[in-house]
């Protein structure tokens, strides 16, 4: 599974410089984790990638001979409405991601939420999730 989000508008607090490695003013990991939360809490997702493949790594050819990872975008998010990160809009226009034809493909997050809570990909035992993003 691959998201893409629109930037980091939170950032944790930080006294160090990023290059120093130790010391009591730098973030804990329960801190990022924190951050990342307050993130993915307010921003829009724009993108989710998937990829699936049996226990030993294959992948789905559904009979083609080829092999499948689907994305999904989304039109949830309004430049002109929802928080972002501007300097995170050019850079996802920069790769391709065109805010105004996901607000056409009229794919709804939350319905596709339900849909995957349906397919039993998800909350089942014998499934393992792998995140990139």
């Amino acid at each position: 599974m691959d998201t893409k989000f629109i930037g980091v508008i939170f950032k944790p607090q930080q006294v160090n410089p990023p290059n120093f490695r130790q010391g009591p003013d730098r973030p804990s990991p329960s801190d990022h984790y924190n951050t990342l939360k307050s993130n993915v809490d307010v921003l829009n997702l724009i993108q989710l990638g998937l990829t699936l493949s049996n226990a030993t790594g294959n992948l789905p050819g559904l009979g083609s001979g080829q092999r499948f990872t689907w994305q999904f975008n989304f039109f949830d998010f309004d430049v002109s409405r929802d928080p972002h990160a501007p300097n995170s809009i050019e850079l996802l226009k920069n790769h391709e991601i065109d805010f105004d034809k996901n607000r056409e493909s009229r794919i709804d997050s939350e319905y596709f939420v339900e849909l995957m809570m349906s397919s039993r990909l998800v909350c089942n035992e014998s499934v393992s999730w792998v995140g990139v993003g």
